[in-house]
């Protein structure tokens, strides 16, 4: 097999990623071993798969090895989406899912075995899995940028934005590549730029990381102290450089202004005549809220709850109060009630 001087820098591009997602992987599950920290290893593997998989080297080289790196390779945009939920919920854990989930996950990763090892990805299901793929990819797209408004967490902002984002579109190109056939896609100089860009942002997000860790070892025991777990923190607590925010936040919670239909965080700041990333700042590091809509549904279900008690209300529709609230339908106003008190509305008016 002949290597042009092309292919030979493009493998040391490819093995040069390889050795520093390796170094990554064993990184990150050093500091932590949890969730998401294996996501991330597993999306590593996948992408060293990627990269051992699609230099201009012929199939019959990889012999039934080649079967294994397609494996992975197409596991690419499914372990992406689960990482996007990972990151958006804490909660969103297998041992949190129903049964029936979990087997459906393992009998899906049965068979992209037994189709992509044993049958070498040979059938029509490569290319209905490539479709399957660009809607995943599609998804991760919005859900990332969709709960971006509602997200007060700015660390998670910047890790949406950097590395969702980027690495959902870089699999959707991709794809759409795959589909179409494009010529292009095998020649030796689009594998070359191809390698060089995933180096760049292997090397970014490399350094991000670290800088991120190095963070954390600084941080101290008062920076984390900072998150109250009540909805109405003395303004004692509240550092000074965001007492006026606050008060002006206060003011408007008490005029059960949290009510309004739609309330964003935008809207919110364009009220209060405050920058909008003050605001997040406030509600996220001084309140404790990670999202504005956990943040508001601290007081609308305890409005709603009192809504409840109150016996004038007895015969008034449970959306209707939803409505009043500030709620756009009945559906998020039953997530959230259950989340907080553990009981439907209908489960909670009956106990009364």
């Amino acid at each position: 097999m002949y290597l042009s001087f092309v292919d030979i820098f493009d493998l040391f591009f490819r093995f040069a990623i390889i050795g520093q997602f390796i170094l990554l992987a064993a990184f990150i599950l050093y500091k932590s071993c949890h969730f998401k920290s294996i996501l991330i290893t597993i999306l590593i593997i996948c992408a060293c798969s990627y990269l051992l998989l699609t230099p201009q080297i012929p199939d019959q080289h990889y012999g039934a090895f080649r079967g294994v790196l397609l494996f992975f390779t197409d596991l690419i945009p499914y372990v992406c989406w689960f990482y996007v939920f990972a990151l958006l919920n804490d909660d969103f854990h297998p041992k949190n899912w129903p049964v029936a989930i979990n087997l459906l996950i393992i009998g899906v990763i049965l068979w992209f075995g037994y189709f992509f090892i044993y049958l070498q990805g040979n059938g029509a299901f490569h290319q209905v899995n490539h479709a399957i793929e660009a809607i995943v990819t599609l998804h991760v797209l919005y859900v990332a940028l969709n709960d971006l408004k509602d997200d007060l967490v700015d660390s998670r902002r910047r890790k949406r934005m950097l590395v969702v984002f980027v690495l959902a579109s870089y699999g959707f190109v991709l794809t759409v590549f795959e589909l179409t056939r494009a010529t292009m896609i095998h020649t030796s100089i689009f594998s070359l730029v191809n390698s060089s860009l995933i180096f760049v942002g292997a090397n970014i997000y490399f350094f991000l990381v670290l800088k991120k860790y190095h963070n954390q070892q600084n941080k101290t025991a008062v920076l984390n102290s900072k998150i109250q777990q009540t909805n109405q923190p003395k303004a004692s607590k509240i550092p000074p450089i965001f007492q006026e925010n606050f008060a002006k936040l206060t003011e408007f919670i008490n005029a059960k202004n949290y009510q309004q239909t739609d309330l964003t965080i935008k809207q919110l700041a364009l009220t209060l005549q405050t920058p909008e990333h003050q605001l997040r700042e406030l509600i996220n590091q001084c309140l404790g809220f990670k999202n504005f809509s956990s943040f508001l549904n601290s007081y609308r279900i305890p409005a709603a709850c009192l809504e409840f008690e109150n016996i004038e209300n007895i015969r008034k529709p449970i959306l209707t109060i939803a409505l009043e609230l500030g709620y756009g339908s009945i559906g998020p106003f039953n997530r959230a009630f259950k989340d907080i008190t553990g009981k439907t509305p209908t489960q909670y008016r009956q106990s009364l």
